[in-house]
């Protein structure tokens, strides 16, 4: 696990294995529970990471995220559990998520299942576009709020719920589908902080 300390809170970022991967593809083309009421972008039709799914890989993700909390927090007792989870498929140029965190948990995540073909020329074209940015207090001298990341298959962040993020639209046609996923975590028995 790599942690990417560039500003205030520590960033975890994973590769994820192959199989899961695929695994996860599947199940996204497969269709789901409606998840958009739940969430705040504009992007069409979010859908619910199945149960079984998130089951079957409860202690892979649990344990990413245990990691994440013992370097934050070495002596705190903790036993971290899957919340919730759900996919998103960026496939028109118009959609995007706005600024947001993620409530009612304590650590919050994204992985990176498949980019438009055509995604590095949309990135050499604008630094911002299709990308996804943490968002830290205001702007200050000498001082940067944001980082953004560059999505590649099978990079997976953990950071705190409280973190601001967004994805920036983009404006040309997409050659495929941006396709993420995100679990969000609960410490066992407290609510978050």
């Amino acid at each position: 696990m790599e942690f990417i300390d560039a500003f205030g809170p520590a960033i975890a970022k994973v590769k994820l294995p192959r199989k899961l991967l695929k695994e996860l593809n599947v199940a996204c083309e497969e269709g789901g529970e409606n998840y958009g009421k739940n969430l705040m972008g504009t992007i069409e039709h979010p859908t619910a990471i199945p149960l079984p799914l998130l089951s079957k890989y409860h202690k892979f993700f649990a344990d990413l995220a245990e990691e994440y909390h013992d370097r934050a927090y070495p002596e705190e007792p903790h036993a971290l559990r899957i919340s919730s989870g759900w996919f998103l498929r960026m496939r028109r140029a118009d959609e995007f998520n706005p600024a947001h965190c993620h409530e009612d948990c304590n650590l919050s995540s994204v992985g990176y299942l498949k980019l438009p073909d055509n995604f590095d020329e949309i990135c050499a074209e604008n630094k911002y576009r299709g990308r996804l940015q943490f968002i830290l207090g205001a702007t200050m001298e000498y001082a940067n709020p944001t980082i953004t990341i560059t999505p590649k298959v099978g990079d997976y962040y953990i950071f705190p719920w409280w973190l601001i993020h967004t994805v920036y639209p983009v404006r040309e046609p997409l050659v495929g589908e941006r396709r993420s996923f995100s679990i969000s975590f609960k410490r066992k028995g407290m609510r978050p902080s």
